[in-house]
């Protein structure tokens, strides 16, 4: 049996803000956009793949505040500190960060989108 991790779902409060924010953010760009009964979106960076969004009320979920996140996103990004200084302006929220992994050599940070999600993010190594 082969298993391959595709992208995770956020459910989303105010669907369209969300999206928007995750395509400003994070320079995303829509690649599937499904309208009907349910509506959810697929967003991608160079072509693959890497978050949905669909409207947690579709799905049966109201969101609580504050999130009680039991999964988090991780992203990779190559400038920590340029990205963390879009998140604030977006609208985001740094939690933590970013600090350096002394052993591993490597930056971390984690923030909270716009509907308190959690999301964690990593430098690349250059």
């Amino acid at each position: 049996m082969n298993l391959n991790l595709l992208y995770p779902i956020i459910l989303a409060e105010d669907y369209e803000k969300l999206v928007d924010w995750y395509i400003s953010t994070f320079d995303l760009r829509i690649k599937h956009k499904f309208e009907g009964k349910e509506n959810y979106t697929v967003l991608e960076h160079s072509g693959q793949a890497v978050v949905g969004i669909a409207i947690a009320r579709e799905m049966g979920v109201k969101p609580t505040a504050p999130r009680n996140n039991t999964a988090i996103i991780q992203f990779s990004v190559s400038d920590i500190n340029r990205f963390f200084a879009g998140v604030r302006e977006t609208g985001g929220k740094i939690l933590f960060g970013p600090f350096i992994d002394e052993e591993e050599e490597y930056l971390y940070g984690g923030l909270l989108d716009i509907e308190g999600n959690q999301i964690w993010v990593v430098e690349e190594k250059k």
